[in-house]
């Protein structure tokens, strides 16, 4: 049930009913007047937020089971190009380690947690714990959005 009040030409909507997790249309991030990067792996989706509104959005996934990708408030600290490669996975049978792509990472962990492009984007959550984006939306991250510092909030499985 929505209430609707208005006050001195201010519209005010209270409802009796609390999501379990906060949607991506949620309006908490358009308050803050900076950028701010939200992931939700519940619902796969992520938001890009800039001086109080929605910028872009798009479709993501994060850790698989036991790789769950952190909730909580991050900050970007290193971006890098499209060649970008990790030095962690895969785990290759010959004991070597590293090689998976991952074009415009931008980290936001010191474990290596980080915001890359994939050419698809699965609709569960299967990577190592890293956010997976579509690569044109990573691009776009990296190199106009996203700078050392953006906020990013991972929401809770």
């Amino acid at each position: 049930m929505k209430f609707l009040i208005v006050v001195a030409s201010t519209v005010i909507i209270l409802s009796t009913a609390m999501p379990a997790q906060a949607s991506y249309s949620d309006s908490k991030y358009r308050m803050q007047n900076q950028k701010v990067f939200v992931f939700y792996p519940r619902e796969l989706r992520w938001v890009a937020y800039e001086n109080g509104r929605k910028i872009k959005s798009g479709v993501a996934n994060g850790g698989k089971p036991g790789y769950k990708t952190p909730s909580g408030v991050f900050y970007i600290y290193s971006k890098n190009g499209v060649n970008h490669v990790s030095s962690k996975y895969p785990l290759n049978s010959n004991g070597t380690r590293g090689g998976a792509k991952m074009p415009y990472a931008m980290h936001f962990t010191k474990a290596g947690h980080a915001i890359h492009g994939s050419p698809q984007i699965s609709n569960q959550n299967s990577s190592h714990g890293c956010i997976r984006v579509k690569t044109k939306y990573a691009k776009w991250l990296n190199e106009e959005f996203m700078t050392r510092n953006t906020k990013v909030i991972v929401y809770p499985y």
